[in-house]
């Protein structure tokens, strides 16, 4: 930028409007434009590092919880390789299965409830908003939260709140995920971290 002779480079002019609607000019200084820049980028790195470090936590408890497996599996592989004939290999492998076809059983016999259990919630929530909503209007308050509310906000909150159910779900598989690898690779290698 080519400035005018007799302007510093460390200073810029911006108009400062008047109440006559005339235009005056004072000076910030440059270093003041470097401070606020710094701050705001210092803030948020604050913010981006408290994010990862909240993932972070989330990351080293799924694994700690993977350890908690492994030790289990390797009870369990050492019980069954003590009492029948098989290697701990072998062993292992069998409890892995057992394990596998327990919880696969479990969601087949849990899952109709659960589906009959989705499905009345769905028939039953718009029922309990319509008495929520008959209900805030028998109020002054109500009539006003109502007011404030209008129908497009209320669909945005929606949307913005199925994005973080799907978000946190996503999550929640990714650590479940972190889990059960960390879990298994432990109970199959322990002679790693013996």
């Amino acid at each position: 930028m080519i400035l005018p002779p007799g302007e510093d480079r460390m200073e810029r002019k911006h108009p400062q409007p008047t109440a006559a609607g005339t235009g005056l000019s004072h000076r910030v200084p440059a270093d003041f434009l470097w401070k606020a820049a710094t701050t705001i980028a210092l803030a948020l790195a604050g913010v981006v590092l408290l994010g990862i470090a909240g993932l972070a936590a989330k990351v080293l408890l799924a694994t700690f919880a993977g350890l908690l497996l492994a030790t289990f599996l390797l009870a369990l592989r050492d019980g069954l390789a003590r009492h029948t004939p098989l290697s701990p290999g072998w062993a292992l492998t069998v409890v892995i299965l057992l394990l596998s076809a327990a919880f696969l059983v479990g969601g087949w016999l849990l899952a109709p409830q659960l589906a009959t259990q989705i499905e009345e919630l769905g028939q039953r929530l718009p029922q309990i908003a319509e008495q929520t909503e008959t209900s805030l209007r028998q109020s002054g308050w109500g009539r006003q939260l109502l007011i404030m509310v209008g129908s497009e906000q209320t669909l945005q909150s929606l949307q913005e709140g199925l994005g973080s159910f799907f978000s946190a779900t996503i999550q929640t598989f990714g650590l479940l995920i972190t889990f059960v690898a960390v879990g298994l690779f432990i109970a199959s290698n322990p002679d790693l971290y013996s």
